[in-house]
């Protein structure tokens, strides 16, 4: 009878051979306190719960242009189950992926063929697209948005020049500008009503 790492590593790798493009299994790892997969799947739903099981035995596939899938058996259920999800990627600063929505992994069969059209219809686009995201962030954003600290000293460093060139600013004290009301309704007269006769 085949073991708990054999099944999952015979799975992984049928399944990277069905995947388009080029993937790869690496060998069935053991999850640990020093590098938790719940920290590493990009899965906001319930297989980010189920990634919270201690010593999760997994399998990572690495597949084009820095993607990565991770598989691993599903702690509960029906049983002949296994989720598959895509992990946070590497190599980015927080703020360019963590306004991306987490494009989150799925429940597959046990039966490779059948998961990887299911991974192939319902997470790789997901994928795709959020991994672009965060490269498009990382692209016009390649330094976090400056703090409430450094947003002052640059207001101050603007104030201070212009004084230097003799221009007065008062940001403290300005006054808003009152509103202007709005136009007078024209009188228009009224006639009273006449007097009935009793």
């Amino acid at each position: 009878m085949p073991t708990p790492h054999d099944e999952l590593s015979a799975f992984a790798s049928a399944l990277a051979a069905r995947l388009p493009g080029t993937w790869t299994s690496a060998p069935p790892q053991v999850d640990d306190a020093s590098c938790s997969l719940m920290t590493r799947v990009w899965d906001v739903g319930h297989i980010l719960w189920a990634a919270g099981y201690d010593s999760m035995l997994h399998v990572l596939l690495d597949g084009p242009d820095g993607q990565q899938l991770c598989v691993f058996k599903r702690p509960v259920g029906r049983g002949g189950e296994f989720l598959v999800t895509p992990m946070y990627p590497t190599g980015f600063k927080p703020h360019q992926v963590s306004s991306v929505d987490a494009p989150n992994g799925i429940v597959v069969p046990d039966n490779p063929l059948r998961a990887a059209a299911d991974g192939i219809r319902r997470v790789l686009p997901r994928y795709e697209a959020a991994f672009g995201a965060v490269r498009h962030h990382a692209r016009i954003q390649p330094e976090p948005p400056h703090s409430r600290a450094e947003r002052a000293l640059f207001l101050h460093a603007a104030v201070r020049l212009l004084t230097t060139q003799g221009m007065s600013v008062n940001i403290r004290n300005a006054t808003p500008a009152a509103p202007t009301p709005p136009p007078a309704r024209p009188l228009t007269a009224t006639t009273a009503p006449a007097a009935q006769p009793r």
